[in-house]
């Protein structure tokens, strides 16, 4: 009885025993246990959805859809320059020309340096149909040698950049260079300095003669002048400051001499000088005479 008793014990004492050893289930392979604490996750059977881009929208029948444009970022508004289908300066006098001068045309036709001689780069066109000497020592002189003619201009002088400062000057009765390509300077003629009547005789000869009232006007300010000029060897000229309404010119300065044909030539005294013309006009000979703009 002793004996089966302890037999018993011993069987329960050792399956006890056996379950308390038995080691913990290893994971399957390629896994790894999880630390304390952690969630184990949920069967990868399910993935998250992943966002796709929109593909092509299917167009309606009858049409394509457009693809939306990506949206640019703003840009700096572009000012318009100047307008380059702007008409023409006209050539001709049509109620344009000066003191109802019927018979005037444009002798600079306010665009470019057609119909004129000159140094290369001393004179320009400017914005408003502007003549303008560009500091280098060089006249400019018509291509065309002319008698009897009555030429208008307005003028105005620049403060000079460095050098001498002088007056705006003109010559007529001068000698055509040989070279319309080099710098000359007087043409050897009888100078008129617009718009107060200064003179000098370059080597034509002949007599000056100024207003004893001789206005002066200040030459940085724009002044209509009016020259009317005979081949026999003679001009007359007369000058007032521009304004709304044509001005009614005073008497500046007139000459007698030797006459003959020449270029009206538009003098750079010196380099430095900066001067400016516009609406130059002419009447190639003239049948009424005295001076428009004091009529």
């Amino acid at each position: 009885m002793r004996m089966f008793t302890r037999v018993l014990l011993c069987g329960a004492f050792l399956a006890g025993c056996g379950k308390a050893d038995e080691p913990a289930s290893s994971p399957p392979p390629g896994t790894s246990n999880p630390s304390p604490g952690s969630v184990t996750p949920p069967p990868s059977g399910n993935p998250a959805p992943t966002t796709v881009p929109p593909g092509p929208t299917t167009p309606p029948p009858g049409g394509t859809v457009t693809p939306p444009t990506p949206e640019q970022p703003p840009t700096t508004p572009v000012v318009p320059g100047p307008d380059a289908s702007a008409p023409a300066v006209p050539t001709t006098g049509s109620g344009g020309a000066p003191y109802g001068c019927k018979n005037c045309t444009r002798l600079f036709n306010g665009m470019n340096l057609d119909g004129w001689d000159t140094a290369p780069g001393a004179w320009v066109v400017k914005e408003g149909g502007v003549l303008a000497s560009t500091g280098k020592a060089a006249d400019i002189y018509t291509h065309e040698d002319l008698g009897d003619y009555r030429v208008f201009f307005q003028v105005r002088h620049l403060p000079a950049m460095g050098g001498k400062d002088h007056k705006p000057c003109t010559v007529m009765f001068g000698k055509r260079p040989g070279d319309p390509m080099a710098a000359a300077r007087s043409l050897g003629g009888a100078q008129f300095q617009p718009p107060n009547g200064g003179s000098w005789n370059y080597g034509v000869g002949g007599k000056f003669t100024q207003p004893a009232m001789r206005p002066m006007f200040d030459v940085s300010k724009w002044h209509q002048c009016e020259v009317l000029v005979k081949e026999a060897g003679s001009f007359h000229a007369a000058c007032c400051p521009v304004a709304d309404a044509p001005c009614k010119t005073q008497d500046v300065l007139s000459w007698t001499g030797t006459g003959r044909k020449h270029p009206f030539d538009i003098m750079m005294h010196n380099g430095g000088l900066f001067d400016e013309y516009r609406e130059i006009w002419i009447e190639r000979s003239p049948t009424e005479d005295g001076l428009l703009s004091q009529k």
